[in-house]
């Protein structure tokens, strides 16, 4: 059993809201614009809507209004399909398989919303699968409008909508790719180690990192089985390398394109999986060298961390700088099953460690185990200059968290799954944020399952 949940935030929406793509934004930083808050504070919450499905989630939702009624409407995507929920009552409004004969199928990842066609209307821009390009549907009918071209070099990534080449035209870059808007004509491709196994699978930033004036695109690349793993820089524009990394092991999370040290330039932060090289990274925009490195450890148990998730970056704390949020398990040496699932943040302009907050294990069959938890999402409520974190873990939690790591409340959402002993199991991915039903209020939308 997966679910959608919808909890809402009482916050006044000075303008129309949407969370129109993964994390965000292009430079996947995953943190959202300021609100005023209004009514009794940021303790106020309530759950408006819980849909629960027997599918199978495929990453973040997005928030926009599909249907033209004026209010946002919830899109999310599941290994098989696309589908649009009113941010209302969590009907459905449409549910779209693609269905292009002899074509790639619908993949699972964060869709993504925006006229890229110039034709006045909303398109979903959605994930083909591991052998084609995204697709377009109609965001009002779900109907096929243009998708599943098959490329065997193609992965199964979320879509970033941009303008690469400034001709005031939404670009989709995808993996190793970026396509026409208008008809899904490739633009470029940027040629992978495809005969080693080297592939795309997670979201490509998109920012001026070399501050020349030209966006460039950071992609991660993994290979199956044993092999080196990279991080790319290309022109944006043409698809010409920028520079290559090829020394920090495998990247676990998509690449985040912030100023994180404030020397006025932009860097590029990643997270890697698997000891020893299991740390968080910040690399030099212009060349790709590491600024510094960070192990994750529970700083006050000794414990080492085993995995991350996705990366959050913004000032949590209100001092003026850059924090880095991103979701680990830390656990004993040798020890099985590891002791702890949480968050930790960083400081952008040293690496070190200011807190960590830990999460609850999920419990199977009378034991404790550590689950991964979520990319973390930023948003500042109340308008302060401080941005609020929104956490999810595996044991069907979420947690709203101040920038010091203080709690200010926590939820557990009740989704049947038998098999597990407490009765209840979700993965909560990356949350959106926005106004999904025109009522001047905030609500924070939670995929489950995966």
């Amino acid at each position: 059993m997966v679910g959608l949940i919808l909890m809402s935030l009482v916050a006044y929406v000075p303008y129309e809201v949407w969370w129109p793509m993964f994390q965000y934004d292009p430079l996947n930083t995953s943190a959202f614009p300021c609100y005023k808050l209004t009514g009794p504070g940021l303790d106020s919450f309530y759950i408006k809507w819980q849909k629960d499905y027997w599918w199978d989630m495929g990453g973040q939702p997005a928030i926009a209004d599909v249907d033209g009624d004026g209010a946002g409407d919830v899109i999310f995507g599941t290994k098989h399909c696309v589908v649009v929920l009113n941010g209302l009552n969590g009907d459905t409004i449409w549910t779209s398989r693609g269905d292009a004969e002899g074509s790639g199928a619908i993949g699972g990842e964060a869709p993504a919303i925006w006229d890229v066609d110039d034709d006045g209307e909303l398109e979903v821009v959605a994930a083909g699968d591991a052998k084609s390009y995204p697709w377009l549907l109609n965001s009002r009918t779900g109907h096929l409008k243009k998708g599943g071209i098959r490329n065997p070099e193609c992965s199964s990534s979320p879509a970033t909508l941009v303008d690469v080449d400034d001709d005031n035209k939404i670009d989709i870059v995808s993996g190793a790719f970026a396509l026409n808007g208008s008809d899904l004509s490739e633009k470029w491709e940027y040629t992978l180690d495809y005969f080693g196994g080297e592939k795309v699978i997670l979201a490509t930033a998109v920012g001026d990192i070399n501050n020349d004036g030209v966006l460039e695109a950071v992609l991660g690349t993994q290979k199956v089985g044993p092999g080196i793993h990279r991080v790319h820089a290309v022109d944006a524009r043409t698809g010409n390398v920028i520079w290559v990394n090829d020394a920090i092991g495998e990247p676990f999370s998509s690449p985040t394109i912030a100023d994180v040290d404030g020397d006025g330039k932009l860097d590029v932060v990643m997270a890697t999986i698997y000891y020893p090289n299991k740390r968080v990274y910040v690399l030099d925009g212009e060349n790709g060298s590491v600024k510094w490195s960070h192990i994750i450890t529970g700083s006050s148990d000794g414990c080492n961390a085993e995995y991350t998730a996705g990366l959050a970056v913004g000032d949590v704390d209100g001092d003026g700088g850059v924090e880095i949020i991103t979701s680990v398990v830390w656990g004993l040496p040798g020890n099985e099953p590891k002791d702890s699932v949480g968050f930790v943040c960083i400081s952008g302009n040293s690496g070190v460690e200011e807190w960590h907050f830990k999460a609850e294990n999920l419990r199977f069959q009378g034991v404790s185990y550590p689950v991964l938890t979520c990319t973390p999402t930023l948003v500042d409520l109340d308008n302060d200059g401080i941005l609020e974190i929104v956490l999810g873990d595996n044991n069907s939690n979420c947690y709203l968290v101040k920038g010091d790591g203080s709690l200010i409340w926590k939820h557990h959402f009740h989704v049947p799954h038998p098999p597990y002993d407490d009765g209840y199991h979700v993965v909560i991915h990356g949350h959106a944020v926005g106004d999904v039903d025109g009522d001047g209020c905030l609500e924070i939308v939670g995929v489950s399952g995966g």
